[in-house]
């Protein structure tokens, strides 16, 4: 079900910015028109969910993205060095970027939620994630100095070729995503293999 606020984003021209990623470059979203691109925001680069949707990610990458089409920046409230013990050594094959001040997500309207942090916490561990988190190596343990809002939403958003967005998703549980199924819809297109995750 699309919310009023992820409707009011469909055929807009994307905010533009430029972030640093976790090599030290930096990297503009308005260089990449021409590209169909998927703009992921996250909580945190410690936080153990966010780790396994980067895990997911890694591990569906080709059927996500029509084997490399679809261009994907997944962006942090966390500094750069916090962004390297954590999520970067997962050598992921998309840009890791870096916004500690928080100036794209004010751009794309993110939203922080107690109850949503709350609910998603317990959602998740009903669910089992920080099980499988463990299962697969995601550390559980907060690093000192990290800037990111505790009760930060993740929030996704689609890119067309022109810059528009061709679909939005504000998570109302910390523990949601857009559904990988719409992604794949995105990059290739009416009848793309869905990925069950």
């Amino acid at each position: 079900m699309v919310t009023k606020e992820e409707r009011e984003w469909l055929g807009k021209e994307t905010p533009s910015f430029t972030l640093e990623c976790t090599q030290g470059k930096q990297h503009e979203l308005c260089g990449l028109k021409g590209k169909k691109v998927w703009v992921a925001f996250f909580r945190s680069a410690a936080c153990p969910l966010c780790n396994l949707r980067i895990h997911d990610i890694i591990e569906h990458y080709s059927q996500l993205t029509g084997g490399g089409e679809l261009q994907i920046l997944a962006i942090f409230q966390t500094p750069v060095d916090i962004m390297n013990q954590y999520v970067s050594n997962r050598k992921p094959p998309f840009a890791l970027l870096s916004d500690p001040d928080g100036k794209a997500y004010e751009m794309y309207e993110c939203q922080v939620s107690n109850t949503g942090t709350c609910l998603g916490l317990i959602a998740a561990q009903i669910r089992g994630d920080f099980k499988r988190a463990r299962k697969v190596g995601i550390s559980q343990v907060a690093p000192i100095g990290d800037t990111s809002l505790a009760n930060r939403m993740p929030a996704d958003f689609l890119v067309d070729e022109g810059g528009l967005v061709r679909d939005a998703f504000y998570a109302k549980r910390a523990h949601e995503h857009i559904p990988f199924n719409r992604v794949v819809a995105f990059s290739r297109g009416p009848g793309g293999t869905d990925v069950g995750v």
